[in-house]
């Protein structure tokens, strides 16, 4: 898996774990609070998900630090490496 192939795994896995608004464009640099208005809730779920779709665990006090989809990305994208 290349890695724009990686990135865009993770953008279908986000836009997957909740309900849009029509039209909603995710990309790297989506906020996921401020832009995509995911609730605390939604993004629990969502990391549950990429948890399992990678085989990766990503603690809860990181989760501070992931403001964007990109953040998410490249913290993976980390522990894969």
């Amino acid at each position: 898996m290349t890695v724009a192939e990686f990135n865009d795994k993770v953008i279908e896995i986000v836009r997957d774990s909740f309900d849009f608004s029509e039209g909603t464009e995710i990309t790297s640099e989506s906020k996921l609070l401020e832009d995509l208005g995911m609730s605390s809730l939604a993004i629990l779920a969502m990391i549950s998900d990429l948890e399992d779709a990678f085989d990766v665990r990503i603690p809860t006090r990181k989760l501070s630090k992931i403001v964007t989809v990109g953040d998410l990305q490249q913290f993976i994208l980390n522990k894969l490496v």
